[in-house]
């Protein structure tokens, strides 16, 4: 009988990745400065935060609201076709249930709930309420871009960004929900997107157990779409493309307990993290590339509807995914829109090339349970594709080693992720940590 709900499973996943065409969409971005050139990558999306557009920033003082950085931001949807995900965030000092607490590396104060809102959930909320038909009415009166999608909060599991209760966030939630969708609704509300592989009690992911706890106090009333971040750094630990599968699953899997199996899955935030090695990020630059690809490849092979990669242009000291700088640096070389394109940009370049309009008709898995993974894909016109890569291999200081293995003979072309195409010799493709795409047309 487990061979047979095996067989069924594999089955399920099979015809729904048949099905999967991956839409432009998919890919999307955080962009952290209004005055860098918009993202050379084709993506669908913009998503705000880190941008000077959180409600600290924005409503200084009781009944005061700055909204000409967001303005910017909506002007810059307008001008590029894309639209707006929203993320709430920063409770301002002088709405803080507690002013000095510490957040960092935020100010004080900000990762506390407001004041007028009691633990249990209980309280009046008017400060937040004043806050979101403030901001939500402003968009929606905008002569130029909108924001379509309104995260709650930003990684409540995370002690610099939240330190309320989840019950707190439950009627936050409930409260959003009822502003927005009696000014846009249009709208969709999203829910706050928890953070963290890791698993605190031996078996759940700390994504999972958070969502688990908003779930049960009734928070999927007032959604539309489940959010979260896909980061699988863990401590003292290399991050790993493939355990982003898991962390998937673990979301899916309560999705369908709570029979909510039919709303869209979002992460909005996920990278290889900063460019130090550990539980921190990658900083080999062809690690960093392979990283990325791998991390495209699998969320969508995963069904995740949405992928907001964090982020195109981070600054230093923290450089968090960064796949363009303003000046040359390691990795960093190739001249595009008046800067300079990492190893890891161009990867995520060409893999938005290699995947949208696609179809999936095999999601990416392990071969016979070794780190040799593919996932296959068709478009009109009888094109087959397949991509492939070793994650038990690696790159460093500029070589990244591969081996040869043999490919079905309707191929006869192999694409790397520095975009170069080679004819394909004696069925022989050299696979590695970086996927590479081959293709019979």
């Amino acid at each position: 009988m487990k061979y047979f709900i095996l067989f069924l499973f594999l089955l399920v996943s099979l015809v729904s990745a048949s099905f999967c065409q991956v839409p432009g969409n998919y890919f999307d971005m955080t962009l952290t400065e209004i005055q860098a050139p918009f993202p050379s990558a084709s993506i669908g999306s913009l998503r705000l935060w880190n941008t000077g557009t959180d409600w600290a920033h924005m409503n200084p003082a009781a009944g005061v609201y700055e909204f000409s950085q967001f303005d910017q931001w909506l002007d810059q949807a307008a001008t590029h076709g894309v639209d707006l995900l929203y993320t709430f965030g920063r409770t301002p000092d002088w709405a803080s249930a507690n002013p000095r607490l510490g957040c960092s590396p935020v100010p004080a104060g900000e990762c506390a709930p407001p004041k007028d809102l009691n633990p249990d959930g209980s309280g009046s909320d008017q400060l937040w309420k004043d806050f979101v038909t403030a901001i939500v009415t402003h968009n929606k009166e905008s002569r130029t871009g909108h924001v379509l999608h309104w995260e709650i909060w930003n990684e409540p599991n995370a002690q610099g960004n939240w330190q309320g209760t989840v019950a707190q966030i439950v009627r936050m939630t409930a409260d959003a929900w009822a502003i927005i969708k009696a000014i846009d609704p249009t709208a969709s509300v999203n829910s706050p997107a928890p953070t963290g592989e890791w698993k605190p009690d031996g078996k759940h992911t700390a994504v999972a157990l958070w969502m688990l706890e908003f779930l049960t106090l009734g928070g999927g009333k007032y959604l539309d779409v489940l959010d979260f971040h896909t980061y699988v750094w863990k401590h003292h630990s290399i991050p790993v493309a493939e355990e982003v599968v898991p962390l998937v699953q673990s979301i899916q899997a309560l999705a369908a307990a709570f029979h909510m199996s039919s709303l869209p899955l979002w992460s909005t935030e996920g990278s290889f993290g900063s460019s130090v090695d550990g539980e921190e990020g990658i900083s080999d630059p062809d690690q960093q590339a392979a990283f990325t690809a791998r991390h495209l490849l699998l969320q969508r092979s995963e069904r995740l509807a949405r992928f907001y990669w964090f982020a195109w242009n981070s600054a230093p000291p923290s450089e968090w995914g960064t796949l363009w700088t303003w000046t040359q640096s390691h990795g960093c070389t190739i001249s595009d829109n008046s800067g300079f394109l990492c190893k890891a940009g161009v990867a995520y370049k060409q893999i938005t090339n290699w995947l949208t309009g696609a179809k999936f008709t095999q999601p990416c898995i392990p071969v016979n349970g070794s780190q040799l993974w593919t996932c296959q894909f068709s478009r009109p016109g009888g094109y087959q594709a397949e991509a492939i890569w070793d994650a038990s291999r690696n790159c460093s200081n500029g070589y990244c080693r591969v081996k040869s293995r043999s490919v079905p003979v309707q191929y006869r072309y192999y694409r790397d992720l520095a975009g170069n195409r080679q004819p394909i010799q004696n069925h022989l493709v050299p696979v590695g940590a970086k996927p590479i795409w081959v293709e019979n047309q």
